[in-house]
């Protein structure tokens, strides 16, 4: 499979702090460490990163293996992009979902036009980002609850090639029910995607009514509650 590597930000909630860094959590040659210099497993290592902010040091080893050192921190770490998403939010929120053209992985094609009478549910991620594919069970979850609703439609724009997710999805256990659009680059560097995942909620005019950037335990809730409010 070819990997994407990407520099990304990882978001833990809407507003939590976070840093850019180079990161692919299947990494083989990543050694996760403690910040007591301990070596721990990647499970251990995601449960830091998703509990909130964090600090994290790299150090390139002479076998070819990265040292990462995972250090959880306490309050705003980062006002500057807390700032910054916050003025991605304000300029998001409650304005028209720009002009665009999807093609899911069934060779079905979306565009703004699709939005006009249906509640629209996006979810922007890529198959190296961790939390995206640890919230996938709740989401399809979402999916299910609206199952029998056609007013809501739920998309999932990826980094990814259509290879590489179909290639994904068919040596991994992993489900996703939304409909996934592969290759959305373009769409994301106009856009000004902040982090990942990101979701949006758009209203039967086309409107966005909510954005989440990052992982949330209570997505379903979130999600749930704001789809149903704009039925």
């Amino acid at each position: 499979m070819r990997k994407l590597f990407l520099y990304i930000t990882l978001f833990i909630t809407s507003l939590a702090a976070a840093q850019d860094f180079k990161l692919d959590l299947d990494n083989p040659n990543l050694i996760f460490k403690s910040e007591e210099g301990k070596i721990i497993t990647k499970k251990e290592a995601e449960d830091i990163i998703y509990k909130g902010a964090f600090k994290l040091t790299q150090k390139q080893l002479s076998n070819g293996k990265i040292e990462l050192t995972i250090i959880p921190v306490k309050g705003d770490v980062n006002d500057d992009t807390n700032k910054k998403h916050t003025t991605w939010l304000k300029h998001t929120l409650n304005k028209p979902f720009p002009e665009f053209s999807f093609t899911t992985l069934n060779g079905k094609t979306y565009n703004e036009n699709d939005l006009k009478g249906k509640v629209t549910v996006l979810n922007f991620w890529f198959i190296h980002c961790s939390p995206c594919i640890r919230e996938m069970p709740e989401l399809n979850k979402v999916v299910k609850k609206f199952d029998n609703n056609s007013n809501v439609q739920f998309l999932a724009p990826s980094l990814d090639s259509e290879e590489t997710l179909n290639e994904f999805f068919k040596k991994t256990s992993t489900k996703f029910t939304y409909q996934v659009v592969p290759d959305v680059n373009d769409f994301v560097k106009g856009f000004k995607v902040k982090g990942y995942p990101t979701h949006l909620i758009i209203d039967k005019k086309g409107i966005i009514r909510e954005a989440i950037i990052g992982y949330r335990d209570n997505i379903y809730d979130v999600l749930s509650q704001k789809i149903n409010s704009l039925l």
